[in-house]
């Protein structure tokens, strides 16, 4: 919502403040309960908050000031993309990796699923350009949070190495 204020000067109702305060509490409430507390961690988490808050707010910016829509936003973003993401996976030794085990993995099982995957990237960064466009910035970050928030429901059944905590079923309930 700062964000969405600061470049767009758009200022979400308060009947969509006060949730988003909500959510924000809750998720202090079950920080400070956190057993395995892990700074590094927690540096992390804000940081992917702040560059989605302002990836989203880009997005809805361009589609209001350019006029383009989801499909020109992503093409765009793979241009000026792509040379940063080479680089890195040369830097980071991730792209012989890449060779090398589809060298060795000439399975259509693979391929399969290297596919599989390059479409639900496209797909979600398609849908999150979309939504931003149709709704605003504010819609696609409180989607965004409640996917994260499933996926780490899912998390804590499937791999099984939470520590329980009461205060934050108290909380949550």
């Amino acid at each position: 919502m700062v964000l969405d204020y600061v470049m767009r000067k758009k200022v979400a109702p308060m009947n969509i403040q006060f949730p988003v305060y909500m959510v924000t509490f809750g998720g202090l409430v079950a920080g400070y309960g956190d057993l395995t507390f892990d700074p590094l961690g927690y540096a992390w988490a804000i940081a992917s908050a702040i560059a989605t808050a302002a990836y989203v707010v880009i997005v809805g910016k361009l589609g209001d000031e350019v006029k383009l829509d989801s499909f020109s936003i992503l093409f765009y973003n793979c241009i000026w993309s792509t040379p940063l993401c080479l680089m890195l996976m040369l830097v980071k030794g991730e792209f012989g990796m890449l060779l090398e085990y589809s060298a060795t993995s000439k399975t259509v099982a693979f391929y399969a699923c290297f596919l599989t995957a390059c479409a639900s990237a496209f797909l979600l960064n398609w849908s999150t350009y979309w939504c931003t466009l149709v709704n605003d910035s504010l819609t696609t970050s409180v989607v965004g949070r409640t996917k994260s928030i499933f996926q780490g429901i899912g998390g804590l059944f499937a791999f099984g190495d939470v520590q329980f905590n009461f205060m934050n079923l108290i909380v949550r309930t």
